[in-house]
């Protein structure tokens, strides 16, 4: 420690200390001594002198003992002057080695030697300071601070010491490992050539041998060498794997806007997302011009959709995206995403993002290009919902067109929109239409409320009993059995149980509408493709690589451990959707029970407005029973088709209701 930093340190502490009114500032002469011995500044000695409420008388055996203890001669004339009612005696002359006191002042008689110390000027006391009174030395805590403060120093001394020591063992090892890259060159150019085996067997090696951490010049580039022989090899699938690991790496790895774009049309190949786009993202200057907007568009998604969301930064990237830009129609529609978000729910602003995207769709002619619009149409005619503008959300909800993986969705909630609007023979359509084949996987448990809010609206109470029984022997008793399973099974057998469910599904514990409900789920179908892709990707590796390929354990390993980590993930999943569900259907039991209520008041109501029908000689209209079809009649030229299993996919939104009101107008 620096002297002059102690002495700043000591002598605050010292003031602060002194400035106490009940704490005891007594000073001895063997506390001066002790200091004395232990290094203390004369500064400080001189602070601890001058802040003393009291001293003790001064002998000349006093003075030697300080002389001999090294005291400076300032020291020691600081010490006299402070000294209170002390005159001078004949057997304490002031000698030339003795301090000059206060009581012996200096006369031309007695002019001062060099050796005699000079007197300093008068200390200035503390305005309003209140001292505390005589009662223990200072010294302990002073000591006890120096002591502290040298233990201090000691300790960051330490600390720095060993991580230096990290630091130089860390620099050897990276020196160590950017003496391999070379090797890394040539087996890039072996992968170049068509040797992508040879290859990856020197990657593979060097990435057993030294263990290269991400951040490192060798780590990256074995990365990207493992990643680029795998994409040759035909495994896409691992080789996003890799290039990730390569792209999220601190140091820039070559031909890094390249291997972006590669990665990019591996992730999509196989539904794979980075682990790190915030890492990423950091190399947004070694990105080309060319592949700016594609770069952007994924970061941003990704800081939506990914585990650590930044909503306001996907803004901002989505928002500079030019309208030039391919990606420009999906980042229109990521931000109307983000603005009917909660807490905001900015629906003008949603709407017109949304606009913008089906402005610039109508110019497009690419392949995703018609389930972009699907997608428009279908957060438009949400927004409509929302705001309870019902007509205007049926016309957005039939623009989605029958060919839109987003059909299913459209149609249910139009059924909703149409009860709501009191369109209870088109929401009744609806619900006959989402019953065909094409939609028997679908997951729509509400379907039977639908039904029985669209007959109670049209006071056909027995059918609205009817569709509420249903509801709870289908999917309400799904819940029932759903809590047993989760019960009884562990949540790592979760994955195993669906799989098993998929191949023998009378063997399975899993309700069937759960399991469809399982396949509904986007995040489940992306995990289940990339364990697929995996698994197929490991199995005709092992086929084709050489026999003396000597990293072949290596590979099964990262293999292995890939799908384990994404089956240990999909337990996760599936425990969140069978909790979702649980939710759903628990919702809809309540909301089952008060449509039984209505049912049951309304059909009161009719019984009371009866009797004063019937009183008054008049006949009240009641519900009947359906008669059966009536014979068709076709001309010669005319051709029907019975709905038995096979369907115009044309004619979903073709279907008509019959069913008339029992209302009392």
């Amino acid at each position: 420690m620096k002297k002059g930093i102690r002495h700043v340190w000591c002598a605050a502490v010292l003031s602060a200390t002194f400035a106490l009114p009940s704490f005891a500032s007594a000073l001895t002469i063997q506390d001066i001594l002790a200091m004395s011995r232990q290094g203390v500044s004369d500064d400080v000695l001189i602070t601890v002198i001058q802040s003393a409420s009291d001293l003790p008388e001064m002998t000349r055996d006093d003075y030697d003992a300080l002389r001999k203890a090294g005291v400076s001669n300032k020291v020691a004339s600081v010490l006299a002057a402070r000294r209170k009612n002390a005159p001078v005696t004949p057997e304490s002359p002031v000698t030339p080695e003795s301090p000059v006191t206060p009581e012996s002042p200096v006369t031309p008689e007695s002019p001062v030697t060099p050796e005699s110390p000079v007197t300093p000027e008068p200390t200035v006391v503390l305005e309003n300071a209140v001292l505390a009174p005589v009662e223990t030395s200072n010294a302990p805590l002073i000591f006890r601070k120096i002591f502290e403060e040298i233990y201090e120093t000691f300790s960051v001394e330490s600390e720095v010491s060993r991580r230096y020591a990290e630091l130089q063992h860390a620099t050897a090892q990276e020196r160590a490992s950017d003496a391999e890259l070379p090797k890394v060159e040539a087996a890039r150019a072996q992968i170049a050539q068509g040797n992508e085996v040879g290859g990856l067997e020197t990657c593979l090696g060097l990435n057993e041998a030294f263990h290269p951490h991400l951040d490192t010049s060798l780590g990256a580039a074995v990365h990207q060498c493992v990643g680029l022989a795998l994409e040759k090899m035909d495994a896409p699938a691992m080789a996003a794997v890799y290039l990730d690991r390569a792209l999220q790496s601190a140091s820039t790895i070559p031909e890094y806007s390249q291997t972006f774009l590669r990665f990019l049309d591996l992730a999509r190949q196989t539904d794979f997302t980075s682990t790190a786009p915030e890492r990423i993202a950091a190399h947004e200057g070694d990105i080309s011009r060319e592949a700016r907007d594609a770069f952007t568009y994924f970061v941003a998604y990704s800081f939506v959709y990914g585990a650590h969301p930044d909503p306001a930064r996907a803004q901002t990237m989505l928002e500079s995206i030019p309208d030039t830009a391919p990606e420009y129609i999906r980042a229109r529609i990521l931000l109307a995403t983000l603005a009917i978000r909660a807490p905001h729910f900015k629906f003008k602003t949603a709407a017109e993002y949304l606009n913008q995207a089906l402005d610039a769709l109508e110019s497009c002619e690419r392949g995703y290009c018609g389930e972009l619009r699907d997608t428009a149409w279908l957060m438009l005619a949400r927004i409509a919902f929302e705001n309870h503008v019902y007509p205007a959300a049926h016309a957005f909800y039939q623009n989605v067109d029958v060919r839109s993986h987003h059909l299913h969705e459209s149609m249910l909630e139009d059924a909703w929109g149409q009860v709501f609007d009191k369109q209870y023979a088109s929401a009744l359509a609806l619900t006959h239409a989402l019953r065909a084949p094409w939609f028997g996987k679908r997951w729509h448990p509400d379907l039977y409320l639908i039904e029985a809010s669209a007959y109670l609206g049209l006071c056909r109470y027995a059918r609205a009993d009817e569709a509420v029984r249903r509801l709870r022997d289908t999917s309400i008793q799904d819940a029932s059995v759903l809590r047993t399973y989760m019960a009884s099974t562990p949540a790592r057998e979760y994955y195993n149980q669906v799989i098993q469910h998929a191949a023998h599904p009378g063997t399975s514990s899993i309700p069937e509408r759960i399991y469809h409900r399982v396949l509904a789920d986007l995040t489940f179908r992306n995990l289940h493709r990339s364990i697929e892709f995996l698994t197929t990707e490991h199995q005709t590796l092992s086929r084709r690589v050489r026999a003396d390929f000597v990293s072949l354990p290596r590979l099964q390993s990262m293999y292995e451990g890939e799908i384990a980590s994404r089956q240990k993930l999909m337990s996760v999943v599936l425990g969140h959707i069978y909790e979702s569900a649980l939710n759903e259907l628990h919702a809809l039991d309540i909301s089952a029970s008060q449509v039984a209520i209505e049912i049951r008041l309304a059909e009161r109501k009719r019984e009371a407005e009866c009797l004063k029908i019937a009183a008054s000689g008049g006949q009240c209209v009641r519900e009947t029973e359906e008669r059966g079809p009536a014979p068709v009649v076709k001309a010669d030229d005319e051709a029907f088709w019975r709905f038995d299993g096979e369907f115009w996919r044309d004619e979903l939104r073709s279907y008509a209701s019959g069913v008339t009101s029992l209302c009392a107008p």
